[in-house]
């Protein structure tokens, strides 16, 4: 890993655990980091449709799982080890739902349909809570996402710019 890279990992550890508002830690990634952040985010349906979300320590919203993506590192790879990171368990992606890139942001998600988990979430420190959540309650970024997964199996993926 390059000082660049390992400079660039650092600080999102750091954006990460500082106890700041959302909007100044968008500020300081789009900013600092000047390139685009791609993320990979796992939707995990249960039964019946609703998509978890957990509760993250640092900011207390309610968000999917996934995250940043390490440099060299793939979007499928990357959902994957944060998924392991945050929820003890191992997931199976299954269709890619779709890219959303957020105007403004610089950020990239990368959406992966996810089979339901074969036992219940064992949170990390980063995370306080998990629910299943409905789709009409999910944050309108993940709703959008939730909706494209729903029309993907016959449309294909998704490609739009949010926001």
């Amino acid at each position: 890993m390059t000082w660049r890279a390992a400079a660039q990992h650092a600080f999102m550890w750091a954006i990460r655990y500082t106890p700041l508002p959302w909007d100044v830690k968008q500020w300081g990634i789009t900013t600092v980091l000047r390139r685009t952040v791609v993320a990979g985010v796992a939707l995990i349906p249960d039964g019946d449709g609703r998509i978890l979300m957990l509760r993250a320590r640092y900011s207390g919203r309610w968000i999917a799982p996934g995250g940043a993506v390490h440099p060299g590192e793939d979007p499928l790879t990357g959902t994957r080890r944060e998924c392991r990171e945050e929820l003890g368990l191992e997931v199976e992606p299954q269709a890619l739902v779709g890219l959303y890139a957020v105007a403004h942001t610089g950020v990239l998600f990368v959406a992966f349909r996810c089979a339901p988990l074969a036992g219940p979430p064992r949170l990390s420190a980063e995370h306080e809570a998990y629910r299943y959540a409905p789709v009409a309650e999910l944050p309108w970024h993940l709703r959008v996402m939730a909706e494209d997964m729903a029309r993907a199996a016959e449309a294909g993926p998704a490609v739009r710019t949010l926001g």
